[in-house]
């Protein structure tokens, strides 16, 4: 029963060390953490989220890390203010994603088809592999939460469909 013990508590410190559980929000180290040593403990509530617009009546807050950084853990959120379709888009890393409010529609496939969505309610979550095609539509006030290892990149299958360079008022 002893050796059974402390195998799960080494199981569980070495879990939690791997998972690099702790959000940091730049705010300083907790007494006592030296440079070099783990992260401190922090925490972040929804108040203290800074949005920024993404396109489509979508926005995104980081959470935790930097998405943009090759190699780092990293978890953000995004936030619809109105429904919005994305269209078929892919990431060359593993996307995690769990939605927090509201529903989402997801489907897999190099175009946008509504009558390929499936709803994706709050609490659910979803893995979808790096390089996998996928487009998704946002409800109203829906909030998802995505993690993975930077850079987060998105790349869409047809570039035309890519709000981020489409004409003003298209």
């Amino acid at each position: 029963m002893r050796t059974r013990l402390g195998i799960l508590t080494l199981v569980t410190i070495a879990s939690v060390g791997l998972l690099g559980i702790g959000i940091d929000m730049g705010k300083a180290a907790s007494p006592g953490s030296s440079a070099g040593s783990a992260p401190a403990h922090a925490m972040v509530s929804p108040a203290e989220l800074k949005w920024t617009p993404l396109f489509l009546g979508l926005e995104t807050a980081v959470v935790h890390g930097d998405p943009a950084k090759a190699g780092e853990p990293f978890v953000m959120r995004v936030r619809a203010t109105r429904a919005a379709e994305v269209a078929a888009h892919w990431h060359p890393q593993d996307e995690h994603v769990t939605v927090l409010e509201g529903s989402i529609k997801l489907g897999m496939g190099e175009k946008y088809d509504a009558k390929g969505l499936q709803d994706i309610a709050a609490g659910s979550y979803v893995f979808i592999p790096r390089t996998m095609r996928h487009y998704v539509w946002h409800g109203p006030d829906s909030v998802i939460q995505v993690h993975g290892i930077g850079p987060f990149q998105l790349y869409f299958v047809n570039p035309a469909d890519d709000p981020r360079t489409a004409a003003p008022g298209k």
